[in-house]
């Protein structure tokens, strides 16, 4: 933790209150971030907002810093470490502080509601309890400091500063503690930080959201860059990724603002001290958009040029876009005014909604290169379109005989579907059968890949229609698996899985005994890292049969890694969903339970027909482990609060007990 102004003036005051700071801070690292386990798709609230919550309230307090004591600075920084400690806590004390709150009535009146969900409204009151039953891991000097603690972390959100019997100045035997103040500040903080400077992307694969709400979050957050807190006003930079997004920005400013205004009353009327920011104002980051129409070639280049320099000028732009939307036609001479233009402002400019005709001469020329152009997107219709395939990011559609589109669900899944692009061209060119997305379509307010796939048809499909070609459909899958798995990537291409998957342990660390937990844990760290490519979602749907051979697609999940993490989405697709839901694979995979039995035990033993008996089980095993894991990954995240969920998670958890004690490595 960098010392800014707090720290500062709490070494120089009590070098004895710094150094046990500095300890709590150090239990609490690590602590924060079992956040995770109850909210894996949530913005970050591990210590890393601790500490921008912390700077927040640095740059808001100013040099008024000189004017709170030593305590209140030690207080203060122990709140802004504290205050999301009760996103924290285990099952066992959910139950408990459930009771001491009196919120069991409210759980019962909102069933809807999950656990997460209650923990998340309710979660500064969760952190006061936490807080105060957990205590004496930080050794706080005084009953005094750890009410004012409590407070003000309970104060970061919902509760009424002005109420006087909460919130008021605590007498301790070095001075006064203003907590109603101290609770203020944090809780604009926390607001700019939650609100305005936040990019869950950095946290977790965003990709998987599939709330609209989450959805639409994520792109504000996406959309704000940069967060200035002057003297007298909060400068949000913004620039709009889509224009639907804008109204959300300003939504967002507007909350944050009303926060502000009522911290600011909490100040002058509770306090001697102030805060001096008035307004929350939006910057926009976007930059002037300067359209290029109809043809530009010798004729009206230097017309051109001259009206660009007159935009700059007048403006002192330095980020315009092109917007290529009415543009024809550009020569070599409307091609020099534009690197012009790059050479005046030292940028890398943006071109946006360029023809296929016009990208087709600014690819030849190398213009690509040297430009951030974004070609046009078709828009298309599905309405009647036969459903090809669907899966939890979206649906394919056949187009015509030739082409299929993969319609995602999301509205921000431009990004999702330019790595998709990148992972199957690059498992393309190592010789991996897959297809290339080779278009990007508009479809309504949603974005879809265009894929030629002649006369395809998914593996799944394929079985149901001949069935007596089991055992050949079979063969030919693990072949293909086999073929991936043989393939080294390049390094740094794909994600690692073992990454991965040590992160879906940190998720489901609550549902397992310590000793269960540090046993898999290490399990999974043991496995050695490879570049191996891997799909990571490789039942027969993603399979596709075209012109008699096997070609993978949805390629948006592949990783690097040892089989094991591959092989395993085997039986997590075809074995564990079975167990608590008989039917469940023929609803959802098309196939029989007999037939899901025949798949996960022929793949296994065909994978590894040079293995004996013995060998053979003990790398079933293995698998199955990594299959349960992750399948307890999905119930605690995606299923949290379905029907099952619960009852799939505690099985779930006693067969990775119980294959934890039979399996040495993990390693296939």
């Amino acid at each position: 933790m960098n010392e800014y102004l707090l720290e500062k003036k709490l070494k120089e005051q009590s070098p004895a209150l710094h150094r046990q700071m500095r300890d709590n801070v150090a239990v609490l690292n690590k602590m924060l971030e079992s956040f995770l386990s109850w909210f894996p798709d949530f913005t970050d609230h591990s210590a890393l907002h601790s500490m921008d919550v912390l700077e927040y309230c640095n740059l808001l307090l100013g040099q008024q810093v000189e004017f709170l004591s030593a305590e209140e600075c030690y207080v203060l920084i122990m709140a802004c470490y504290l205050h999301d400690v009760g996103l924290t806590i285990n099952q066992k004390d959910y139950e408990i502080f459930l009771k001491e709150l009196g919120l069991e009535s409210y759980r019962k009146d909102h069933p809807e509601m999950e656990n997460a969900d209650i923990i998340r409204e309710f979660h500064h009151e969760f952190s006061g309890v936490f807080i105060r039953k957990y205590a004496g891991l930080f050794d706080f000097a005084s009953e005094e400091q750890l009410f004012a603690i409590i407070q003000i972390s309970r104060g970061h959100r919902r509760v009424d500063l002005f109420d006087e019997k909460e919130y008021y100045d605590i007498k301790t035997k070095d001075g006064v503690i203003r907590t109603a103040f101290l609770s203020a500040v944090i809780r604009l903080a926390d607001e700019i930080d939650i609100g305005a400077n936040r990019n869950p992307e950095l946290l977790f694969d965003t990709s998987r959201l599939t709330k609209q709400k989450d959805i639409d979050s994520f792109a504000v957050h996406k959309s704000i860059r940069t967060v200035d807190v002057l003297r007298d006003k909060i400068v949000i930079g913004a620039k709009s990724i889509e224009d639907r997004i804008t109204p959300m920005i300003e939504s967002t400013a507007e909350k944050v603002q009303k926060t502000l205004d009522y911290c600011r009353e909490v100040a002058e009327k509770r306090s001697d001290l102030r805060i001096f920011q008035k307004n929350i104002v939006i910057e926009n980051l976007d930059g002037i958009r300067i359209p290029l129409k109809g043809r530009i070639d010798s004729d009206n280049a230097a017309e051109l040029a001259g009206q660009i320099d007159e935009i700059l000028e007048r403006t002192g732009e330095k980020n315009p876009v092109f917007d290529a939307q009415e543009l024809t036609y550009v020569s070599s001479a409307g091609l020099r005014v534009l690197m012009g233009v790059r050479k005046k402002t030292g940028k890398n400019l943006v071109i946006e909604n360029v023809s296929r005709d016009v990208y087709e001469i600014f690819e030849m020329t190398g213009f690509t290169e040297l430009f951030d152009v974004h070609k046009k997107m078709r828009e298309i219709s599905v309405d009647g379109c036969e459903v090809i395939g669907k899966g939890y990011y979206g649906t394919v559609y056949r187009l015509d005989a030739d082409t299929v589109v993969k319609v995602y669900n999301s509205r921000d899944a431009l990004a999702m579907i330019e790595n998709e692009q990148r992972l199957s061209k690059a498992a393309f060119l190592k010789g991996i059968p897959t297809a290339i997305p080779y278009d990007i379509v508009k479809v309504g307010d949603l974005y879809g890949s265009v894929f030629e796939l002649l006369d395809s048809t998914t593996c799944t499909k394929w079985l149901c229609d001949s069935p007596d070609e089991l055992k050949n459909v079979v063969e030919s899958y693990t072949a293909l698996l086999k073929l991936m798995h043989s393939t080294k990537m390049d390094k740094g291409c794909c994600p690692s899985a073992r990454k991965r998957f040590i992160g879906y342990v940190e998720t489901v660390k609550h549902t397992l005994p310590e000793d269960k937990y540090e046993r898999l844990k290490m399990l999974v760290e043991a496995v050695p890292e490879s570049l191996n490519a891997i799909h990571g979602d490789c039942h027969m749907n993603n399979i596709i049969r075209t012109g008699g051979e096997l070609m993978i697609i949805d390629m948006d999940t592949m990783a690097a890694g040892n089989a094991v993490f591959d092989l395993a989405g085997v039986f997590f697709n075809y074995k564990c969903f079975e167990e608590d839901e008989p039917g469940n694979t023929e609803r959802v995979l098309g196939v029989s339970p007999e037939t899901a039995d025949y798949i996960w035990n022929e793949v296994i033993r065909i994978y590894f027909e040079d293995k004996d008996k013995e060998e053979l089980a003990s790398v079933r095993n293995r698998i199955m482990l990594v299959g349960w894991l992750q399948f307890l990954y999905r119930m605690e995240t995606d299923f949290k609060g379905r029907p099952l969920s619960d009852v799939r998670s505690a099985h779930a958890t006693e067969h990775i007990a119980e294959l934890l004690e039979i399996t040495e490595t993990l390693e296939v």
